[in-house]
């Protein structure tokens, strides 16, 4: 049986391309603050974020699962 301090070092972190992601998103997200007209291109980049937000989250839940499924213990 796995002890706790284990399973915390094995729960593991983000990948580099979430990572990633969550840069991006935060990139778009002051870009979006610094022009705040309503225009095309602002949708656009809600639109992008809203699927790249959408990626992450899901990605995120299957972590979770796999790891629950491992019978890891998660705060």
């Amino acid at each position: 049986m796995k002890d706790k301090k284990d399973i915390k070092n094995n729960q593991g972190e983000l990948y580099t391309a979430e990572v990633s992601s969550v840069k991006y998103i935060i990139e778009e997200l002051k870009k979006l603050l610094e022009n705040s007209n309503i225009a095309e291109d602002g949708l656009r980049r809600v639109l992008n974020v809203s699927r790249e937000f959408e990626n992450l989250k899901e990605s995120y839940m299957w972590r979770i699962i796999k790891l629950m499924k491992q019978n890891h213990m998660m705060d």
